[in-house]
């Protein structure tokens, strides 16, 4: 048996369900394979700048996630996205991190997605810089 989570690691929802992916993950560690597909919702012609348009968009639905989750989004990320209208949204960069991940140390899969999550939706982390990951 193998549970396949599909996530976006640029996706503030998958951010805001890590406490019930963690938990899965604790309960079926020992019992099932763990598998993670991070998708591509900004990737290639998806790709965007953040902007200050983006910028509110991202913090009115970062409300309704900690409402409907209790997730908290931390300092680091409000300060990153709002002091930062020049960063690319690129799925692609943290994605690859994940797979590579999957294929060196597969039983570290979701502990290092949930990690990249936090990279940025909790201590604002570039996902273009390679000192994020």
């Amino acid at each position: 048996m193998k549970i396949i989570y599909v996530m976006d690691p640029v996706c503030g929802w998958c951010y805001g369900n890590i406490e019930n992916i963690k938990a899965l993950y604790n309960d079926f560690k020992h019992k099932v394979e763990f598998e993670v597909l991070p998708g591509g919702m900004w990737c290639g012609l998806n790709t965007r700048m953040q902007s200050a348009q983006m910028v509110n968009y991202f913090l009115k639905h970062d409300a309704t996630i900690t409402e409907t989750t209790g997730v908290e989004f931390g300092k680091g990320y409000i300060d990153f996205i709002k002091n930062n209208h020049d960063v690319l949204l690129d799925s692609e960069i943290p994605s690859r991190a994940i797979v590579t991940i999957s294929t060196i140390a597969p039983d570290l899969i979701i502990p290092f997605t949930i990690e990249i999550l936090k990279a940025r939706y909790f201590y604002g982390k570039d996902f273009n810089m390679d000192q994020t990951y």
